[in-house]
């Protein structure tokens, strides 16, 4: 018995099962995270949950835009906008880049000088539209860490204004980087050397910018105990690096490949740009299942504040640990074998049922019930009445319950039928 708990002990040191950041992680624990990696792209279905993302963003972007480039016109030109855009030529597919110069032109043209209660109010709305893109995220997010949304209404929400107006902002620091930086160099009188190697800086601080924006997403993005920053920047710079390299690569297919605007013509650019949205969407999850994964590896607590046991860290995969290859069973902790969220809240829920919440009467057996169990006696044509009645009232009770949980489609459907009617029999048909 030593001698099994001995092996059991190196083969957790082994794995990384106490490692307290992901530098740790020794190389077999790194085969583990990888090939769990693997395995959840499929079972959580991502390449579907990225498409429903790009979705949402597509609609989410223009009002970002909006709010963006009211932001920045507040403080510099608008019209600088446009060109960074036009500095990402190459990253961004062309066609995708026509998409938004012809949206930023018609926004700029609109943009205010001076903030006011109105043009404070135009922000306010483009960000409460660009929030639906966020909140996608977020629910993404819940996916790939196992979770399930708990927020309030007032929570949920707020935290997705908080992290669109930081993706906003960071937006206005990147333009003022690509843009304003350089002209400031000009005027400052510097060497020629110099300004170039400012110049050249410039791009790793985007870089930088944008890990930590996606580090701020996979932190505050879940509906879990935050994890702590260490255990969320792995993924943030692959989710960069992938996304720079597969921005280019995808560029560079459809200029030089790509038969879009045949296939789909006039649609071709819309295609293009939801297709590389739909690969950004895809690199982002892929970092937040690296950090879910990373942190699913080891026993230690990965989450904010005091240390937690297993079982009361309000984090899936904080309270669990993750199989490796051929060992799930000796990996299993005992505190893992009492902890599975979703086993927790079916039992809660069952038991909830089960408790007797009012004395139960014998309730009298429907005429259907009854004739189905007498087949020997013909109903008389009062029973049949009742029983096609009672049949009715139970059709009606489930559309009323349908209606109540869909409301929306409802109202729609009914209003197709209402004019589907009328336009079938008008009046003088009605008079006939």
């Amino acid at each position: 018995m030593a001698e099994a708990t001995t092996e059991d002990t190196m083969s957790y040191a082994r794995r990384g099962r106490s490692a307290t950041r992901p530098r740790e992680i020794p190389g077999k624990g790194w085969r583990d995270v990888l090939v769990r990696v693997k395995n959840e792209l499929s079972e959580d279905k991502l390449t579907m949950v990225a498409a429903g993302v790009a979705f949402y963003a597509l609609l989410a972007l223009f009002p970002a835009l909006t709010a963006l480039v009211f932001i920045y016109g507040l403080v510099a030109n608008p019209a600088d906008v446009q060109q960074q855009l036009n500095t990402l030529s190459g990253i961004i597919p062309q066609e995708a880049q026509s998409l938004l110069n012809a949206q930023l032109s018609s926004i700029t043209a609109q943009s205010p000088s001076a903030l006011g209660f109105g043009v404070l109010g135009s922000i306010l709305f483009a960000l409460w539209g660009a929030t639906k893109g966020m909140k996608t995220l977020m629910e993404a997010l819940n996916v790939v860490y196992n979770e399930e949304e708990e927020r309030g209404f007032l929570r949920l929400n707020g935290t997705a204004l908080v992290l669109t107006l930081g993706a906003v902002l960071l937006g206005v620091l990147a333009i003022g980087l690509v843009v304003v930086l350089p002209a400031l160099l000009g005027n400052l009188g510097l060497g020629e050397s110099v300004r170039s190697w400012i110049s050249l800086l410039r791009w790793p601080l985007l870089a930088l910018f944008a890990m930590a924006g996606l580090a701020g997403v996979y932190r505050y993005g879940p509906s879990r105990s935050q994890p702590q920053w260490h255990w969320v920047n792995w993924g943030a710079v692959l989710a960069t690096v992938l996304w720079v390299i597969a921005s280019f690569g995808f560029s560079f297919y459809v200029s030089h490949f790509g038969s879009y605007n045949e296939t789909y013509g006039s649609l071709g650019a819309v295609v293009i740009f939801l297709m590389w949205l739909f690969i950004t969407a895809f690199i982002v999850l892929l970092g937040a299942e690296l950090n879910a994964e990373m942190e699913h590896q080891t026993q230690v607590d990965t989450t904010e504040g005091e240390p937690q046991p297993m079982g009361q860290r309000r984090a899936y995969v904080a309270d669990t640990v993750g199989g490796s290859p051929g060992h799930e069973a000796s990996e299993r902790s005992a505190t893992r074998a009492q902890y599975d969220r979703a086993e927790q809240r079916a039992e809660a829920k069952s038991s909830r049922q089960s408790q007797p919440t009012r004395r139960e009467t014998p309730q009298k057996p429907s005429a259907e019930a009854y004739f189905s169990t007498h087949t020997s006696r013909q109903p008389s044509a009062s029973a049949q009445f009742n029983l096609e009645q009672e049949r009715a009232d139970e059709y009606l009770s489930r559309l009323g319950s349908v209606a109540k949980r869909h409301p929306v489609p409802t109202v729609l459907i009914g209003i197709g039928l209402t004019w589907f009617w009328l336009s079938h029999h008008r009046p003088t048909d009605m008079k006939s």
